[in-house]
């Protein structure tokens, strides 16, 4: 099967569309991946701040309130590290497909 370069130039030219509509895809979890980032350290930040006041006033508060705390971070960077893996395996398997779809059209 013999392919003119002009179907060539149209498949190379469909598969950088695809490739750049991934890359914004990724700059945009990337992104949000930060803005996620700020907000979490801003919240750590007033936590820090409020365990200051509540260790001189409780110190039993101070440990119910670290506790909940805590637990609130972690999911907080738990669902930041799904997003994450979610956003990289997208685009891997965006990738490959491509390349299956270009190797077929060129009869490799």
């Amino acid at each position: 099967m013999e392919i003119s370069n002009n179907d060539i130039a149209r498949i190379l030219g469909n598969i950088e569309s695809k490739v750049d509509a991934q890359m914004k895809s990724s700059e945009r979890h990337e992104k949000s991946l930060l803005r996620l980032e700020i907000k979490l350290t801003e919240r750590v930040d007033g936590h820090e701040q409020r365990l200051r006041v509540l260790e001189v006033a409780n110190p039993q508060q101070i440990a119910e309130d670290l506790a909940a705390h805590e637990k609130r971070i972690r999911s907080l960077e738990h669902g930041a590290a799904k997003a994450g893996v979610i956003s990289g395996v997208g685009s891997a398997v965006g990738m490959a497909v491509i390349i299956e779809i270009a190797k077929r059209k060129l009869g490799l």
